[in-house]
């Protein structure tokens, strides 16, 4: 009966130990998988844009500025930067107002995020140009075009 008492008294720690340690495991897990972010941020494309393709394997990253370009106009994040009369209206490569957004947008320092600009396949390269040049000049000198990932074509160049 002595031999039972003591049994029993071996088994009873080491399942409470055991309880702990899953527990412990189960925490880890979940901040790991929080944590662990493999293809960077998830970018959602405005319903009126169809990005173009590519094999690219650079990715978006969370402190990016998004510029979308649509056949209506030019917007940053949600809001409305500039219409498409003043894309096109003007004699140089600067739009004012998409300027005047972007050093709203850009809290004292541009240089420091990236812009992620979404062009629809359907504007003009020449809209496209403008926009680019228009980032440059508000100081923006990190510039990345979205697009959609396709998969590459075996025994193409990458």
């Amino acid at each position: 009966m002595i031999a039972r008492k003591r049994t029993r008294k071996r088994k009873a720690p080491g399942a409470l130990m055991l309880t702990s340690l899953v527990d412990i495991l189960t925490i880890l897990l979940i901040f790991l998988l929080r944590a662990f972010s493999p293809q960077g941020a998830i970018l959602y494309a405005a319903q009126e844009i169809e990005l173009p393709e590519s094999t690219s394997p650079e990715g978006v990253t969370e402190g990016d500025l998004v510029v979308a370009l649509s056949e209506g106009g030019v917007t940053i994040g949600e809001s409305p930067a500039a219409a498409r009369e003043d894309l096109i209206a003007g004699g140089g490569l600067l739009v004012p107002p998409l300027s005047n957004a972007l050093a709203a947008a850009s809290g004292g320092a541009p240089g420091d995020r990236r812009v992620l600009i979404e062009g629809d396949r359907k504007v003009p390269f020449g809209l496209l140009y403008r926009v680019l040049f228009t980032c440059q000049q508000s100081g923006y000198q990190d510039l990345a075009l979205a697009a959609v990932e396709k998969e590459p074509v075996p025994g193409g160049t990458p």
